[in-house]
């Protein structure tokens, strides 16, 4: 049972497979479309490597899908030009003819057939310039279907000289999210965050992008203007007894994850709290409205849809957290100071 929006799900590992020697060499990463039905297609890459002895060791990814990273293939043969290789981990297949620089095959997979081509790959690079047009946070609303998020996308210089971006959504908890495939040319920034099937596109005018944030084929504007994010605090106004009461942090298991509610004071004295999800990496989300009446706990969480609603006795707390239509125990105990 699917418990929490999940922002980020990264599995690694290391693929190493014997194949047949052959004239052509083929290492490289090799990267094509497959589209399964109108308006639906997914990046494939294939990494292929060849080692001293001869044999090659083979990756299979997908930038637009999570769950497949470093798929195990079950055998491979490369024999004059023609490519076959069997994926049982997916239960698929793909058969190719390497001729004039290029793949051209079919991809097979549960019974259906899809053709797929495949050319090198190489990773976009940027210049000097661009990168540090780039350098440091950009921060904007998302407006969406029921509401609105903040967007924030941060831009750092790694230790070989490239430029990495993160994007973080502070109202849902998430941060650091990679960013992949930056490019630019004129002004003109194209951005891609495979692991949650997005894509950003806009125009570099000064300290100020204007574009459209693309997740699962629906675009939406977003105009981005460059500063340090701040994150914004949601007063919650509660007596001050009650303050008291909940004032710290709270502890309990949503099925297999663990919920946190943390209730703070600000240094100008508002009353504020939040909710994190450490098991998901979601930390800081804001709870934007509370109430305690007889004991009874009311909290929002606007940013996830999510609501609970409890019975508060001393460090305890019993109740039902709900989120998208569906509601769950969930039973917390105060933190000892």
């Amino acid at each position: 049972m699917k418990y929490f929006i999940k922002l980020l799900v990264l599995l690694i590992t290391v693929l190493q497979i014997n194949s047949v020697m052959a004239a052509e060499n083929i290492a490289g990463t090799w990267q094509g479309k497959l589209i399964t039905s109108p308006g639906s297609e997914m990046t494939l890459q294939f990494i292929i490597k060849q080692e001293a002895n001869g044999s090659y060791s083979v990756t299979l990814n997908s930038p637009d899908e999570g769950g497949i990273k470093n798929v195990k293939a079950s055998s491979m043969v490369f024999n004059s030009g023609n490519l076959k290789m069997d994926v049982t981990e997916l239960s698929g297949s793909y058969e190719g003819i390497f001729k004039d620089g290029k793949i051209d095959g079919k991809w097979k997979q549960e019974g259906k057939t899809f053709p797929l081509s495949l050319i090198p790959y190489e990773k976009p690079t940027l210049s000097k310039k661009d990168m540090e047009k780039l350098l440091g946070a950009w921060n904007g609303i998302l407006t969406i279907p029921g509401g609105s998020l903040t967007v924030v996308f941060r831009f750092e210089m790694t230790k070989e000289g490239e430029l990495a971006g993160f994007l973080d959504s502070p109202d849902q908890g998430g941060y650091g999210i990679p960013v992949n495939d930056i490019e630019m040319s004129e002004s003109s920034l194209s951005l891609k965050i495979s692991s949650i099937k997005a894509q950003y596109k806009g125009k570099v005018v000064g300290n100020e992008i204007v574009g459209d944030f693309t997740q699962l084929g629906s675009p939406n504007p977003l105009s981005l203007k460059k500063g340090e994010y701040k994150a914004q605090g949601y007063n919650l106004n509660l007596s001050k007894e009650n303050m008291e009461k909940l004032l710290g942090k709270w502890n309990g298991k949503l099925g297999p994850l663990t919920l946190v509610f943390r209730f703070e004071k600000t240094k100008e004295g508002s009353f504020v709290g939040y909710l994190d999800s450490p098991d998901q990496g979601a930390k800081g989300i804001p709870i934007t409205e509370a109430s305690l009446t007889d004991g009874k706990l009311n909290l929002k969480v606007k940013s996830v849809s999510g609501e609970f609603n409890g019975q508060l006795s001393g460090d305890k707390l019993a109740g039902e957290w709900t989120q998208m239509g569906m509601k769950n125990p969930l039973s917390l105990t105060k933190e000892k100071p």
